[in-house]
């Protein structure tokens, strides 16, 4: 096998891990609210958590979020699909950075921190129920 060869089989293989990889949201595991938002609009299968309190949520949600406080998410991980791209969001960022972290030690790899968390998803103009 002479060099020519040997480069053409490296970008072939090349070519074909990324063609057939899922590209994943995010390398650092956060995500924007725009970028969430975007997902959303175009039905994209994505579990969105939500680690606020009980109180928070029944103020202003985003449609379709599971509601499972940061306190008991430990509890709680088989209701988390591992074989989906999780979002974790809370007011602002910091429980949801917890959560993704926790998730994260704990086997899934595909979770991401929603950035600025509610306030900055209302603060747009998205919508709540």
């Amino acid at each position: 096998m002479n060099f020519k060869s040997i480069i053409i089989i490296g970008l072939l293989v090349l070519i074909a891990v990324i063609f057939f990889s899922k590209p994943s949201i995010s390398e650092d595991n956060t995500i924007t609210t725009d970028k969430v938002k975007k997902l959303l609009d175009e039905k994209a299968d994505i579990f969105i958590l939500d680690v606020r309190s009980q109180r928070e949520y029944n103020d202003a949600h985003i449609k379709g979020v599971v509601l499972i406080p940061l306190g008991e998410l430990k509890d709680n991980l088989d209701k988390i699909p591992k074989d989906k791209d999780v979002v974790a969001l809370c007011a602002v960022g910091g429980r949801s950075g917890s959560a993704t972290k926790f998730l994260l030690d704990n086997g899934f790899t595909r979770v991401y921190n929603m950035l600025g968390g509610m306030k900055e998803w209302q603060k747009k103009g998205f919508p709540v129920e």
